[in-house]
């Protein structure tokens, strides 16, 4: 258990199916100006780190809807994965 006065980042582990294809590969990519960050990325997915200052993405409605969701949950990190949940109310794209 942490001691009072230490962060403790809480991290949901979603399905890589709430983004396109595309919108993945552009993230891996390399940094953009983007409320998203990919911190970490690996064969089946990536953390991804929510920019506080920054506002909601601009660039595609699968991020901003990703982005809002966690914000709602106060989450600043996402790890997203292959094997991630799925979640109600979040958009799938099969690919």
């Amino acid at each position: 258990m942490a001691k009072p006065g230490y962060y403790v980042s809480r991290v949901p582990v979603l399905s890589t199916t709430h983004v396109r294809e595309a919108t993945l590969a552009r993230l891996l990519a390399g940094p953009g100006n983007s409320a998203v960050a990919v911190v970490a990325g690996y064969p089946e997915g990536c953390f991804l780190y929510l920019k506080a200052a920054a506002g909601e993405p601009d660039q595609s409605e699968d991020l901003r809807a990703l982005y809002r969701w966690a914000r709602q949950r106060h989450y600043h990190w996402i790890r997203l994965d292959a094997d991630g949940d799925r979640i109600c109310g979040l958009p799938v794209y099969h690919w």
